[in-house]
């Protein structure tokens, strides 16, 4: 059985050529070769508490900062009439998508 492969490259069409292959869709199980992963070592570490305390404390204050400063956006937009422009409506049904 000749396991070599030969490439040639076509370089009218830009094609490449195959020839003395095996069958290269056989049924082998490449990965039979190496051992499970356990999946506790597909997950990063658990962060200490203090850590994870202060990241909900600054993700809470983005999501505050942020709804108010959207409905900020949107009730200058409903008091003033002259702030009515295209522009205005448009990043006022932006902060009502991002809202909702």
């Amino acid at each position: 059985m000749n396991t070599s492969l030969y490439f040639s490259f076509n370089q009218t069409d830009g094609t490449m050529d195959y020839e003395g292959y095996t069958n290269l869709s056989s049924s082998y199980d490449y990965f039979e070769d190496f051992p499970p992963i356990p999946e506790r070592d597909l997950l990063p570490p658990p962060l200490p508490g203090n850590i994870r305390i202060l990241l909900l404390l600054v993700y809470i204050t983005i999501i505050c900062a942020s709804l108010f400063g959207n409905i900020m956006v949107i009730s200058i937009i409903i008091k003033y009439h002259k702030m009515r422009t295209v522009i205005n409506i448009f990043l006022a049904s932006l902060a009502v998508s991002i809202n909702y």
